[in-house]
């Protein structure tokens, strides 16, 4: 991990960065084909803890095509993301890091064959009816 400064909800934050390995495993005989954007992928992962955010990387801000594309998991195998974590911390007051236990869910949009593409992806994810998170397994940070 890493002391840095992170941008957030408007405002510059002190922080801790680390990069967190998520996995999206298929226990199914059948390849899932999921939606996700091509250049911003994170924008379907969340966290459920206020002082852990998810932070986009340059790579990710310079994208001029950033569009839907159908991306796919074979029976018996994963896919991993390596998701940038912001940790606001304590340690600006003069306090130590806390440790912090959450979770990163992903908002899984499975493809249909033949379906359209929706233009962003971003509007599912704000409509609980088409929100489906699978959440991952508590993560624990010291």
């Amino acid at each position: 991990m890493k002391d840095t400064v992170c941008y957030t909800d408007g405002k510059f934050h002190r922080c801790l960065y680390g990069i967190i390995p998520v996995a999206l495993s298929n226990q199914s005989t059948d390849t899932l084909k999921y939606i996700n954007m091509s250049c911003l992928w994170i924008d379907v992962f969340k966290t459920n803890a206020e002082n852990v955010k998810l932070l986009r990387t340059a790579l990710m801000e310079e994208c001029w095509k950033n569009n839907p594309a159908v991306y796919g998991v074979a029976p018996g195998q994963q896919n991993v993301f390596y998701i940038p974590v912001g940790f606001l911390t304590d340690t600006g007051k003069g306090e130590l890091f806390m440790p912090k236990v959450f979770k990163i869910g992903m908002s899984l949009y499975r493809y249909i064959e033949g379906a359209r593409l929706p233009v962003d992806i971003r509007w599912l994810t704000l409509r609980r009816e088409t929100d489906n998170v699978i959440w991952s397994n508590e993560i624990a940070v010291r």
